[in-house]
């Protein structure tokens, strides 16, 4: 409670655009001027990173601190469109880590245009292949990208528990910013 009090007492958050403002001015902090900065993680993923009282804080976790008064602890924040820069409280949501890793983007890579389908040269087949709690499932060698596709999706409907972020819908339990509180 003291931790979610000190963090509205700082920031305001605007639901809609996902967006924190400064409510004061202190150090190089100007209040009504948007709080943070951009993290660029070894990845290349970049996420809003906002410096409270000595402690760096990523942003979309912060949202359900200021909104729900509920620290994610364990649990990982969803951007549902997959932009890891869109903290609006209609684009996030509480996952498992599991769930988050179903909720992945094609890889920049991809060369057949479909999640888990490559090109094998040497035998002139396509090939499907998922990842499932940390473990490649091989799934056959197929004439087209295409058949390879549908066997990939086949075995992801079979395995994976989170789907509905995957076709980018706003799941029911996701909070309307109606409900986000407001001090």
């Amino acid at each position: 409670a003291a931790k979610t009090k000190r963090v509205r007492s700082l920031l305001d958050y605007e639901p809609k655009t996902g967006v924190f403002f400064w409510k004061s001015t202190f150090g190089r902090a100007k209040a009504g001027t948007e709080a943070g900065y951009i993290h660029t993680d070894k990845r290349g993923g970049q996420y809003r990173c906002i410096k409270l009282d000595g402690q760096i804080h990523q942003a979309h976790r912060l949202v359900f601190l200021h909104c729900f008064g509920i620290d994610p602890g364990e649990f990982e924040v969803d951007h549902i469109d997959g932009d890891k820069l869109n903290n609006s409280i209609a684009n996030l949501r509480l996952v498992t880590h599991k769930q988050n890793s179903e909720n992945r983007k094609l890889g920049e890579n991809n060369t057949s245009g479909y999640m888990g389908v490559c090109w094998i040269e040497q035998h002139q087949v396509w090939r499907a292949m998922i990842t499932h709690n940390n473990r490649r499932i091989f799934i056959g060698h197929f004439k087209t990208a295409e058949m390879a596709h549908e066997a990939y999706e086949a075995k992801r409907a079979e395995l994976f528990t989170h789907d509905e972020g995957r076709h980018l819908t706003r799941p029911a339990s996701a909070p309307l910013s109606d409900d986000v509180v407001k001090d």
